[in-house]
């Protein structure tokens, strides 16, 4: 895609909680392939505690444009949060069109405010990564289901020896009340599928998921204060996630391994709107 006008707004913002605003900064108007326009209105909340981890994302927008026409966002399976951790307290609301935009009047919309820590469960520390098992990592939780896989054991033991095979894969699934149907589903993408070539890292592992909400935001890997380069490829569908994290450099002792996920006690949504969005003029390439 290319930006080809970018506007800066003055728009009004409200937000529904005392001391908090929402902000349109600026949008952008791109073309896609499939001729669609592509509108994204670049949001900044204020009034939060953005230090550390503490971030946001969009949770749902809706507009109504000058023409009474409803806009609405597509898929918000697929907007998360900042990973890069720079623009923690901003968030995109992106919308499409296979028509002229025109003066957006109003969006209703709601962001969700992610704080994790220990002690709110948002935050989980897993050490000594060379000894990781198979059991629930989540066990206080009532819907995230999930665990580390030796898929190299499982691997040598599909290859060697079918019978244990079958007996490891039974005794993972049934100590952590796995869907069958669905882990079997990740362990055929592994073993079918998945085509990094391993001889061109060090260092592997594996975390499955059952996530039917999707609270899963993502890892870190440390080695004391410093956090350790990392290639992810996953294989995901609306209710699991088998997650490959590769290394370029052998694991020590001293990795650990920071899990962070949506809990009740570690997330907060807030519902804001925002006034009067003005559209570039130029709506088509000439």
């Amino acid at each position: 895609m290319k930006i080809f006008q970018i506007l800066f707004l003055l728009a009004n913002s409200i937000c529904f909680a005392q001391n908090i605003n929402v902000t349109a900064l600026s949008t952008s108007l791109d073309t896609l392939e499939n001729k669609k326009l592509f509108l994204s209105i670049y949001c900044k909340v204020d009034g939060l505690d953005f230090n550390g981890n503490k971030r946001i994302r969009l949770t749902y927008a809706q507009g109504k444009d000058m023409n009474n026409k409803s806009l609405n966002v597509d898929d918000f399976y697929y907007i998360g949060y900042d990973t890069d951790m720079i623009r923690k307290n901003n968030f995109p609301i992106n919308f499409e069109s296979k028509n002229k935009f025109v003066k957006i009047t109003s969006i209703k919309g709601r962001f969700r405010y992610f704080t994790p820590t220990i002690e709110n469960g948002g935050k989980r520390i897993i050490e000594n990564l060379l000894e990781n098992n198979s059991s629930n990592l989540f066990n206080d939780q009532k819907k995230i289901k999930g665990c580390f896989l030796d898929l190299e054991k499982l691997s040598f033991l599909k290859h060697n020896n079918k019978r244990q095979f079958k007996w490891e894969v039974r005794k993972i699934i049934s100590t952590n009340g796995f869907n069958k149907t669905t882990f079997y589903s990740s362990l055929k993408w592994y073993f079918e599928e998945y085509k990094i070539l391993k001889e061109n890292f060090k260092q592997s592992f594996a975390l499955y998921l059952e996530d039917p909400n999707d609270q899963f935001v993502g890892t870190q890997t440390i080695d004391g204060e410093n956090r350790i380069d990392k290639l992810t490829s996953r294989a995901n569908n609306a209710f699991n996630k088998l997650i490959i994290i590769n290394y370029h450099q052998k694991a020590t002792t001293t990795w650990k391994m920071i899990i962070e996920i949506e809990t009740e006690n570690s997330v907060m949504d807030y519902n804001f709107s925002l006034d009067n969005i003005e559209i570039p003029e130029k709506n088509y390439y000439n």
